[in-house]
């Protein structure tokens, strides 16, 4: 998570509210209480909030 945040530049926080939302790639459980994210999604994630810069919505 703590990967996820500084890669993406937004807080746990957020994180977990786009993942409720299914707005955030879904975590890989790595051990009881840890969680991580595949990095190619995350940065696919980056992405297209990239591409969607030039969009009107």
């Amino acid at each position: 998570m703590k990967e996820a945040e500084k890669r993406t530049g937004v807080s746990r926080a957020f994180i977990n509210r786009a993942r409720a939302e299914g707005e955030f790639p879904k975590s890989v459980q790595i051990g009881p209480k840890r969680i991580g994210f595949v990095e190619a999604e995350v940065n696919q994630w980056i992405q297209e909030r990239i591409d969607a810069r030039g969009e009107v919505a």
